[in-house]
């Protein structure tokens, strides 16, 4: 596996922008402007360099730009998975461990917004890609966040870039012992439905979408 060191080299050999590194007067602005602080395992990757994508709503974020409209994107990144998982909570999608589910859809909404107000912020990564916020966790798990669609992508970070990015093997398809509290629950919930899919027979080419159907029409 590749160490930071490596990876900003790599992706720089790969024809990715990777800007200098992050100073801690830049760390301390983060803080202030989107009200996050970086993991450890972060922070030391950003102080070898910053790789990012320019106008881009997706790709890497540049941590360095405090325009307005920079931040404006990275901020809509940072409130799009509780906005997004709201969303899909709306079309149907419930799990277990939230209890049962209210028939009237805005006391069901009220459930998850209190639930929801105790998950850890997410730092975006890449894309998609996340990184949650964890007390006393300096090097946490990266998962893949897209509406009810979440999924353990890295057992930290540099894990995350080698699936990504250097011939790794994707998706991470197990539960982890590495819990992140509410994200997880979901993440368990929809390894349950890929497994009992894929134990019935159904064509790879079918699983998620067929998981999608699945978790908006099933209540619990």
């Amino acid at each position: 596996m590749l160490d930071f060191y490596s990876i900003i080299q790599s992706l720089r050999q790969t024809g990715h922008i990777v800007l200098p590194g992050i100073t801690n007067q830049d760390i301390e602005l983060v803080k202030k402007t989107y009200d996050i602080t970086f993991p450890r395992a972060l922070s030391k990757f950003y102080e070898l360099g910053i790789p990012c994508t320019f106008n881009c709503s997706y790709g890497f974020s540049n941590w360095t730009d405090f325009s307005e409209l920079n931040t404006a994107e990275i901020k809509r990144r940072i409130d799009a998975p509780l906005y997004n998982l709201k969303r899909s909570v709306k079309d149907g999608f419930w799990i277990a461990t939230w209890g049962a589910r209210p028939d009237e859809e805005d006391k069901a909404l009220e459930v998850f917004d209190e639930l929801s107000s105790q998950a850890p912020k997410l730092i975006p990564i890449y894309s998609h890609r996340y990184l949650p916020i964890i007390d006393g966790e300096d090097d946490p798990p990266v998962i893949s966040v897209v509406g009810s669609d979440i999924i353990y992508y890295g057992c930290n970070l540099s894990d995350y870039f080698n699936r990504e990015f250097f011939g790794g093997k994707g998706a991470i398809s197990i539960p982890m012992n590495n819990r992140i509290p509410f994200w997880s629950d979901i993440i368990d919930y929809n390894i349950n439905i890929m497994g009992s899919i894929i134990k019935v027979g159904v064509p790879a080419d079918r699983q998620r979408k067929n998981k999608k159907r699945m978790s908006i029409s099933e209540k619990i």
